[in-house]
């Protein structure tokens, strides 16, 4: 979609700013959502963990990474493509019908993958549960799109922590009171599927104004033939999140060629130390996003910048506090959390902050970049940058180490700005300028 067929709408002054005016409301219940989503896999896995045997957690874990390649795919950016479409042209029902088509084929395709002859009977019970799990987070996903485009953020925060706290409540009692491992691998979809029913659909018709009726009635054949476009417009951000994903794995696979899951498994500690500061920059933009998207395609080039502007200042803060708390007390820190162990890896917790930083100024970039439905650009983009990493991964994991894992993720973050940067200022800030020049001749 082209930057010259992007809708304009005439639409009240109040509303250019989208989330901003709700912000102290929404943004600490967001951040909570995100917090709890992070956290919930974390506490699962420690569960199966303890009180399932190392084989069942294998087949788990192994779920899990699938079955998370497979749903980023199905969700083609949906909820994002609700927050920036601004004219609302598609009606929310295409939405919702596109979102059930697809994970209806994704459970069809895991299921596929699962039915290899390699993988043994629990294998295939975690991929169907997961597979359903993520599923129906994907149809709560599309109801968090239609709450957004209307800046009402504070209940998909709610929902989130509601799903992590039944997730976890229920699959402890599956497998510490009942004992039953089969129960246990099938309390997250439990839990979806209450929420969803109970919390989300209300929601829906609370907040977004559409009654499960009108979502039933209709052709569905009409919808997918709507929807055709939409997932073309989405599936590039879909391919870019999963190419995002891939670029934080890419220094652990290295690190397993050469030293081993032990080397692995350290980095993965370190790097999730620093993991708070990205789910607050991540609340911040999906607040900001409705009104980044807006002030875009109103042409506000002011009202576009407030709001980038603010994403940065907070990526900036966040960062400098992440290295400053890396440098000044990354010790003792690491042996507070992991054991004295993992204290010698000060240095390189240094160096994965300061690559998390550089990390959070991309993000907030590319919150810019996506609010002006600029995704195509952004595959080749991560594509070099995924390139970059393995190169550097495999020149300086031999000799260096977790260290030079370190410094393969900061030079790759380091690519990942500054192509960012020229993303921005190539396709949204041009056209932003190009406007107000047109204003001004006008």
């Amino acid at each position: 979609m082209g930057l010259a067929n992007f809708s304009t709408v005439q639409t009240d002054a109040r509303a250019l700013v989208g989330g901003a005016g709700h912000l102290r409301t929404n943004l600490p219940w967001v951040f909570l959502g995100n917090a709890s989503s992070a956290l919930t896999q974390f506490c699962l896995l420690a569960l199966f963990a303890r009180f399932s045997g190392v084989e069942f957690l294998g087949s788990y874990a192994l779920a899990l990474s699938v079955v998370a390649v497979i749903s980023l795919l199905a969700n083609c950016e949906l909820r994002t493509l609700q927050a920036t479409d601004t004219s609302q042209r598609i009606p929310f029902s295409t939405y919702f019908r596109i979102r059930c088509m697809t994970g209806l084929l994704s459970i069809g395709v895991l299921m596929a993958i699962a039915a290899w002859p390699g993988f043994s009977a629990a294998t295939r019970m975690a991929f169907f549960a997961v597979a359903v799990a993520r599923c129906l987070d994907g149809v709560s996903d599309v109801i968090y799109g239609r709450l957004q485009s209307r800046d009402v953020m504070t209940p998909i925060g709610k929902s989130q922590c509601a799903k992590a706290v039944l997730s976890c409540a229920t699959l402890a009692t599956a497998l510490v009171v009942a004992g039953r491992v089969t129960w246990a691998i099938w309390s997250p979809a439990a839990a979806s599927a209450g929420v969803l029913l109970v919390y989300d659909a209300r929601n829906l018709y609370r907040f977004g104004a559409v009654s499960g009726q009108h979502l039933l009635a209709g052709a569905w054949r009409t919808a997918a033939r709507q929807g055709w476009p939409l997932l073309r417009l989405g599936l590039p951000l879909a391919l870019v999140n999963s190419l995002v994903s891939l670029h934080a794995a890419i220094p652990r696979m290295v690190l397993t060629r050469y030293r081993g899951e032990a080397g692995a498994g350290i980095a993965s500690a370190l790097l999730y130390a620093v993991i708070a500061p990205n789910l607050f920059l991540m609340a911040l933009g999906q607040v900001s996003v409705t009104g980044l998207s807006r002030g875009f395609c109103l042409r506000q080039r002011t009202t576009f910048l407030r709001n980038l502007r603010r994403l940065l200042t907070a990526a900036v803060l966040l960062g400098g506090v992440t290295v400053g708390v890396a440098l000044l007390c990354g010790g003792p820190l690491l042996r507070l959390i992991y054991g004295p162990r993992l204290e010698l890896y000060s240095r390189e917790l240094t160096l994965f902050s300061a690559a998390s930083s550089l990390g959070l100024l991309s993000t907030a970039v590319g919150y810019g970049i996506s609010s002006a439905r600029i995704f195509a650009p952004q595959l080749p983009m991560m594509l070099s940058v995924c390139a970059v990493s393995a190169l550097f991964c495999w020149l300086f994991i031999p000799g260096w180490g977790l260290r030079g894992a370190a410094w393969a993720q900061l030079v790759s973050s380091s690519w990942q700005l500054a192509l960012n940067f020229a993303l921005l200022s190539h396709f949204v800030l041009r056209e932003l300028k190009e406007g107000d020049d047109a204003r001004t001749d006008g």
